[in-house]
């Protein structure tokens, strides 16, 4: 297997986030519900009107569908709300393209996994016992988003007043084995250092510099299963080894999306720090 060099920066843009999705809504995002709700109403009598017309064998109720689906195609309202409904489906399921991700470089790649570098970062984690990979995710996820959520001491409370700060959700959240528990941990966004972060009111949450480093990633999609995590995580371990890197410690699962995006539009990586030996077949 050979080894192809590549060098740019990766970087991603983000237009809201995790963070302030959860957070409690205000008279506008109130309406804005009430219409995606209306606008899903509206594609979903579409969408049974389409399925009425293409399981109908009677001619006559067959015309009398296409009838009613051409007069709603021909509304504007109907248009607008298909259209809305469209938009809130992709926010819904895409939400990681709304979501800052982490900076890393490509160092390079072999097959299909990705040598990355990463810059230094600050991360919130935390240590579950649980009898699996996906029950320590979804406690641990429960636990850091407490916190970024405003379960937290400001250092500065004059300004924050009675409430905790809030800190914007990044991806992905990692999950790694870490002796007979699971280590789950959030990165924190650009900007945020041990000097500025609020303090956990969670004893179990950390928070600390993580040194810049190096990872190999293999991507996949699917749904979180513990027995297709360890299958892509050996075959990234075997594909690290074939080129001659030095892996280091447990293999990570890295999740990009929430539990409620479909298995098949979901970004997964199986991760493994990397040692500064060089690879052959350069």
């Amino acid at each position: 297997m050979r080894l192809e060099i590549v060098r740019f920066d990766r970087a991603h843009e983000h237009t809201g986030t995790g963070a302030e999705a959860m957070s409690g809504q205000s008279a506008g995002e109130a309406d804005g519900q009430w219409k995606v709700s209306a606008a899903l109403l509206a594609a979903g009598a579409i969408g049974l009107g389409a399925m009425t017309f293409f399981a109908t064998r009677t001619p006559t109720r067959r015309r009398l569908a296409w009838g009613i689906l051409k007069a709603a195609a021909g509304s504007s309202l109907v248009r607008s709300a298909v259209f809305s409904a469209g938009a809130a489906l992709a926010r819904w399921q895409l939400g990681r393209f709304f979501t800052p991700q982490a900076h890393y470089e490509v160092e390079a790649r072999f097959g299909d996994v990705e040598v990355r570098r990463y810059p230094m970062a600050v991360v919130a984690e935390t240590n579950v016992v649980a009898a699996t990979s996906g029950a320590a995710s979804n406690r641990g996820f429960d636990r850091l988003a407490s916190y970024i959520l405003g379960e937290n001491r400001p250092l500065h409370p004059e300004a924050a007043g009675d409430k905790g700060e809030k800190i914007p959700m990044t991806a992905p959240v990692l999950t790694q084995r870490d002796g007979r528990s699971w280590l789950v941990r959030f990165t924190m966004p650009t900007g945020f250092t041990l000097a500025n972060l609020p303090v956990p009111t969670e004893r179990g949450i950390r928070l600390r510099a993580i040194p810049p480093h190096r990872v190999a990633a293999l991507r996949y999609s699917g749904a979180f299963d513990a027995e297709k995590t360890r299958a892509m995580q050996a075959r990234l371990l075997d594909a690290v080894r074939e080129v001659g890197l030095e892996s280091i410690g447990e293999p990570i699962f890295a999740g990009y999306d929430p539990p409620s995006t479909l298995p098949m539009l979901r970004r997964n990586e199986a991760w493994v720090e990397l040692g500064r030996s060089s690879a052959r077949n350069v």
